[in-house]
């Protein structure tokens, strides 16, 4: 009996596909494109009967917001809408349609220039009560915008804060949190923040319509501190500044009832970038906040640092700052001496859950020597003062003892793998020079080269090392001198276990990635003269 030829099924309907998803899981679906638009929930609901159901009944897809600060019109009158009156209703809808999630805030602070954003800002309706935001003067109100956010501050737990100056950013975090509530109940005024950032545009190359003259005016005028000491941040756990200076977060003031403030406590994430142009921060500044972020796992500094002690007048007499002087307060640590808890210098800034640290400063001796990480992980090391004189043993000497306390017991903490990324740029660096002695070994001239050499023998566990403007010679002697299994120390993640099969070669413009496998890990050492390429090969099956 002939087979029957079968009848051609008709494509699906991608809608009918769509509106049979279950509504949890468009809600999720939702939630996180979100993430790629915050502006995402006006648009959804608008597609159908559906997705506006879903949008207006999933709390969690109204958790990020996006608002703008905008100056009113010269040219207007006194009948036209303030600016910020539609982020005003549009912040009022987001924050009554999350419910009781925590709100991601990310506010720009374009007070020229209207963004096709503020173009679609029709859509949002107004809610019940919001009237024109006017004052009894009938002037409009300068500080709309955070004064209307006050009301929510305890339902944002992010803030990212885009400015283009320092002063702008100030006057609206202080509009949001008043130094006023610090006399307050302090169960009143400790604030659920857990994400914090500022970013400063410091050139204004953001605006696309004008130019803000003010700024023009005023840009070799010093730069404002904003404060976070004013206000209770238990909960803050990521920190971020770019083309800010450091702020003071730490209040040791005894006039609080409740004692002093430290918001650096929960601290899990620190970056700071202060462009070089600017003044330098003082390494006494970096090391009160260090000492008092217990809980750090992450820090990035990428500025100028000043080894410079504070005014006498400034100095707090508790014993949060260091009590000798830079040069002096790390104790030379050699590689026989014992590790052992008394040696501990009182001076030293532990930080147990440090995993990743990327300095991009001079003077790194200056921060370097103060801090004890055992659980360090990835160190990244960019030298903005490389080719000082003496540069290469100072470096090497300072790097030698932050290994050797690596290794030092740290109470209450497991000992941590070791590190295991190196990444250097600009870093100098000094290869070990040899002849024979008596007793037919080698035996180093060079003091910088010999220390640099017993810093690479000591990493044990290092599996990647990136390298960029630097004496690439220097760091593969000290590579090769580091695997040589003569010496009685092997590093089983540098030396090659295998035949030369397991080399790969690649040559890429002036850069050339040698790549060793073992039987652990790999290791890419990246020689670079103007680019970095780092490409990670992995072990190949046993």
């Amino acid at each position: 009996m002939p087979q029957s030829s079968p009848t051609p099924v008709d494509a699906p309907n991608d809608a009918i596909i769509l509106t049979s998803i279950p509504p949890e899981l468009l809600g999720e679906i939702f939630t996180y494109s979100t993430l790629h638009n915050p502006d995402a929930p006006l648009v959804l609901s608008a597609v159908c009967s559906t997705f506006h159901y879903i949008v207006h009944t999933t709390p969690s897809v109204w958790t990020r917001l996006y608002l703008e600060v905008s100056r009113p019109d010269a040219t207007g009158n006194a009948f036209t809408e303030h600016p910020d009156a539609r982020w005003a209703r549009k912040a009022e809808m987001w924050f009554s349609m999350a419910g009781v999630c925590p709100v991601y805030l990310h506010v720009q602070m374009d007070v020229y220039a209207h963004s096709p954003r503020a173009q679609s800002m029709g859509e949002v309706s107004a809610l019940q009560g919001n009237g024109d935001y006017r004052d009894e003067l009938g002037q409009w109100h300068i500080q709309l915008l955070p004064c209307v956010l006050y009301q929510y501050r305890h339902k944002i737990h992010g803030l990212a804060l885009h400015s283009t100056t320092v002063d702008e950013a100030q006057s609206f975090f202080t509009a949001l949190y008043p130094p006023e509530i610090a006399g307050q109940n302090p169960e009143d005024s400790r604030i659920p923040l857990k994400n914090l950032t500022f970013h400063a545009s410091s050139d204004g190359s953001h605006r696309a319509s004008s130019l803000n003259l003010a700024h023009l005016r005023h840009k070799h005028k010093p730069a404002t501190c904003i404060s976070l000491s004013h206000c209770h941040f238990p909960q803050l756990a990521h920190l971020k500044f770019v083309n800010h200076p450091l702020p003071s977060i730490i209040n040791e003031s005894d006039i609080l009832p409740w004692g002093p403030i430290n918001n650096a406590r929960s601290l899990r994430s620190l970056s700071i970038t202060y462009p070089i142009r600017f003044t330098p921060i003082s390494v006494y500044t970096l090391l009160q906040v260090l000492r008092s972020s217990p809980l750090l796992e992450k820090l990035e500094i990428e500025a100028r640092v000043a080894d410079a002690p504070p005014p006498t007048s400034l100095m707090p007499t508790s014993p949060t700052w260091p009590s000798t002087p830079i040069s002096a307060s790390t104790a030379p640590i050699t590689p026989n001496t014992p590790f052992s808890a008394h040696q501990h210098h009182p001076d030293l800034i532990t930080l147990p859950y440090l995993t990743f640290l990327s300095l991009r400063i001079n003077n790194l001796p200056a921060l370097l020597s103060h801090l004890l990480l055992p659980s360090l992980h990835t160190l990244r090391l960019d030298d903005l003062d490389g080719k000082r004189v003496g540069a290469a043993a100072q470096t090497g000497v300072v790097l030698r003892q932050l290994l050797v306390r690596m290794e030092l017991p740290c109470e209450g903490v497991q000992r941590g793998s070791g590190l295991q990324v190196l990444d250097m740029c600009s870093i100098a660096l000094a290869a070990p020079q040899y002849i024979h002695g008596h007793d037919e070994r080698e035996v180093a001239l060079n003091d910088a080269g010999s220390v640099w050499e017993w810093c690479f023998r000591r990493m044990r566990t290092l599996r990647e090392v990136r390298a960029a403007k630097m004496d690439t010679e220097a760091l593969w002697a000290l590579i090769t001198a580091a695997g040589d299994v003569s010496f009685g120390v092997t590093l089983a993640n540098l030396a090659p276990s295998e035949p030369s099969s397991s080399l790969v070669v690649v040559v890429l413009a002036l850069a050339v990635a040698i790549i060793f496998l073992s039987y652990f890990s790999c290791l890419v050492v990246v020689y670079a003269f103007d680019e970095r390429l780092v490409t990670e090969v992995p072990a190949p099956e046993a």
